[in-house]
């Protein structure tokens, strides 16, 4: 995390990134939308922007999500706002240029206009979190946008697909693993840089830093996008960059793939390609292991040392540490890397469902309707298990919508 005293925007070259001999699966991003019905507090089956801040010994006042494309200017005295608990001083929101629609203006200096809002606002720092869904097709790049200029008060800014379910609720992302990169995405340097694969990376779930490169990648991006009138131009040129036809290759994934295979030193040098843990994991590879991965756990619990201490009913505000010894107890006994992988039975951190076009209107003929909407059912039934345990509570089965209650010192107790 960063912090007003380090850089908001890395620059230069980046350090050294484990890449890997695997084999992608399943990296197809597909548009969509997951019908409301699905929605679980515990699930994140819907596109979610998670805005992650900097790092402090405050909490924040609540800021609220100012988002307008098109704001008249609005003159306030220093004296006016003060009055009215408002931060005084002008900031860069009244600038009567400013917009949050992608390609209207550039802007720039946005690294210094954002460290001198935060110093106006939080002089003693903050410590934010906060999340914002977002619904509809494959708006990535003005949602996130938007998001940074709305919320300058955020480090990060995560985004999953609508086909994207969180499925362990104890990961913490490593954000330190990231001090010296912009763009975080999962895939295969291998794949990207050398077999020139539109599927060495998966562009659906994405961690980008608030800051003026990723303003600058997302307007290259955006160039590339229907919007832009050299479209079909552009799919030409990636499609023979990357071997596919043309009509795939003007799509988000493997644009983005062109941009870092064509600028390695000024877009690929600050992003980090990884699959040390499933930062997004194929559903086809995991849903059907969820039942013995939730009882890999469940067996860690009544074995582990100070177990008992470890079932104790708590408040929510007492999670993360629950979270650490729970971690700390499958890490002895369960094997795998945290947040899930290839191999081992950790618990996978996010389950993708690309390719089951699960709101795209026509299913993908690949996948029957039952498979995707069965796995998609027992993913989201999986993490609202987590959740709810913490009530004294759980699902009567993988495919059940019922609710039932679990005995006191539980898992110790079976029911």
């Amino acid at each position: 995390m960063a912090s007003e005293s380090t850089p908001f925007c890395v620059s230069g070259a980046g350090g050294p990134k484990g890449g890997a001999a695997a084999k992608p699966h399943g990296h197809v991003v597909l548009p969509g939308r997951v019908h409301d019905a699905l929605i679980f507090a515990a699930g994140a089956a819907a596109a979610v922007l998670l805005l992650l801040g900097t790092a402090s010994f405050l909490s924040p006042t609540p800021v609220p999500n100012l988002v307008a494309l098109r704001s008249p200017a609005v003159s306030v005295s220093v004296s006016s706002a003060a009055s009215h608990g408002l931060a005084p001083g002008r900031t860069f929101y009244d600038d009567p240029d400013l917009s949050y629609a992608v390609g209207r203006r550039h802007l720039t200096g946005w690294d210094a206009k954002r460290a001198q809002w935060l110093r106006l606002h939080y002089p003693r720092g903050l410590n934010a979190s906060g999340g914002a869904r977002r619904h509809g097709v494959r708006v990535a790049i003005p949602n996130v946008r938007a998001t940074m200029l709305a919320h300058p008060e955020a480090e990060w800014i995560w985004w999953l697909d609508a086909d994207a379910v969180l499925t362990d609720m104890d990961f913490s992302l490593p954000l330190h693993r990231y001090k010296d990169h912009n763009l975080i995405l999962y895939g295969w340097d291998r794949e990207v840089y050398d077999a020139r694969s539109w599927l060495g990376l998966n562009a659906g779930v994405f961690l980008i830093r608030n800051c003026q490169w990723s303003l600058d990648f997302m307007d290259a991006w955006a160039r590339m996008g229907p919007a832009s009138p050299e479209y079909a131009d552009w799919g030409k040129l990636i499609g023979e960059a990357l071997n596919i036809k043309a009509d795939n290759g003007s799509d988000d994934q493997a644009a983005l793939v062109y941009l870092l295979l064509k600028n390695r030193n000024k877009w690929g040098a600050k992003t980090y390609l990884h699959n040390d843990y499933y930062f997004q994991g194929y559903w086809a590879e995991i849903v059907d292991q969820l039942d013995d991965i939730a009882a890999r756990y469940l067996a860690a619990e009544r074995r582990a040392p100070g177990a008992a201490a470890l079932r104790r009913r708590h408040s929510e505000g007492e999670h993360a540490r629950y979270a650490a010894a729970r971690n700390a107890a499958a890490k002895r006994s369960v094997p795998g890397p945290a947040g899930g992988g290839q191999t081992g039975w950790r618990r996978p951190f996010v389950t993708h469902f690309t390719g089951c076009q699960p709101c795209g209107g026509k299913p993908n003929e690949i996948y029957s309707k039952e498979t995707c909407a069965d796995g998609m059912r027992r993913a989201l039934t999986f993490a609202d298990d987590q959740v709810l345990r913490a009530y004294g509570f759980r699902q009567s089965g993988p495919l059940s919508d019922d609710v039932r209650p679990l005995p006191f010192g539980y898992p110790a107790a079976r029911q």
